[in-house]
């Protein structure tokens, strides 16, 4: 099937659904399509079809040939957060850059790539906690502590605990794992997923 960028683009509203629905079919077990969406951003726009699987949602990255890596020539200037960030990141860690200059020190130039169409989750999960009990012996003394109206991490040893308010507003405690990155890809790679790269 073809699912590059310009064959996506160019296609009807009904053959963009009859090709995400062909691909749905193929997908692992567990995704199931969900909509095609039209997503804004400044003067850009495009139809985005997205995918669940579990309580994970995920869009399409259509494949084809793609400009990344940063320009440095290009205008910007952080907005007061993100320079009152940088001067705090900048301070901790005994960096004498501007963020601009930080920034494309550190960053690919722009250029040209050829990507396969793949699927990319929506919303960034931290990897590397469990979940805790409420009734955890650290956890309760945490809370004792600290108490429930902010986010507080316990850092002992190699073991860091935290506990915070979770989306929908309940209480949530989780224990980081002890594992090293190659360890957690093995993780995702063997449920059929991997990090971005």
């Amino acid at each position: 099937m073809d699912l590059s960028l310009e064959r996506w683009e160019g296609s009807t509203p009904a053959e963009r659904e009859a090709m995400v629905r062909r691909l749905a079919s193929q997908l692992p077990s567990g995704f199931t399509f969900d909509a095609v969406r039209l997503c804004r951003l400044g003067e850009q726009q495009h139809h985005v079809a997205l995918f669940k699987q579990g309580a994970a949602t995920f869009a399409l990255i259509p494949g084809g040939r793609v400009t990344l890596g940063y320009d440095a020539n290009r205008p910007w200037e952080p907005n007061p957060d993100e320079a009152e960030s940088w001067q705090e990141t900048a301070e901790e860690y005994g960096l004498d850059q501007s963020l601009q200059e930080y920034i494309a020190a550190v960053t690919l130039r722009p250029r040209q790539v050829e990507l396969a169409p793949f699927l990319v989750e929506t919303i960034a999960r931290e990897v590397g906690w469990e979940p805790l009990s409420l009734d955890d012996p650290e956890v309760r003394e945490i809370v004792r502590e600290h108490g429930t109206g902010t986010g507080v991490t316990v850092v002992r040893g190699d073991t860091s605990t935290r506990v915070h308010r979770g989306e929908d507003g309940e209480l949530v405690a989780e224990r980081s794992v002890a594992a090293t990155h190659a360890e957690l890809a093995a993780q995702l790679r063997a449920s059929g997923f991997r990090f971005p790269t």
